[in-house]
């Protein structure tokens, strides 16, 4: 398995505003995506979501596949065991404050 993404980042005690973590395009020799999950944080939640592309491209509407809230200090896996086209995974409070922590997340296809 290749890693194609990613992510880290030390979040603040306190709410968070979504944001992107990263987003891949997944091709057609790229059969599985698996991705991992570690935040140091309370109340943390990733999500992970499948893109469709709109005609012309302009506009994206996306549907969440899986929410992760994660555990903290617990290691998160999801497996996909088809490609998935275009993936976006987002990072977020789960509605409670976060007591702070790194934030680490992978992506790996193979």
């Amino acid at each position: 398995m290749a890693q194609i993404a990613s992510f880290r980042k030390t979040l603040g005690s306190g709410t968070v505003t979504e944001d992107t973590a990263f987003e891949h395009r997944m091709i057609h020799d790229e059969g599985r995506l698996t991705v991992a999950a570690l935040s140091a944080s309370t109340n943390t939640r990733v999500r992970i979501k499948y893109v469709f592309d709109n005609a012309g491209g302009a506009e994206q509407t996306e549907s969440d596949i899986q929410t992760l809230d994660l555990t903290q200090n617990v290691l998160t896996l999801v497996n996909f065991d088809f490609p998935a086209g275009l993936i976006r995974v987002t990072y977020d409070d789960n509605g409670s404050s976060m007591s702070g922590g790194d934030l680490k997340i992978d992506a790996h296809v193979g």
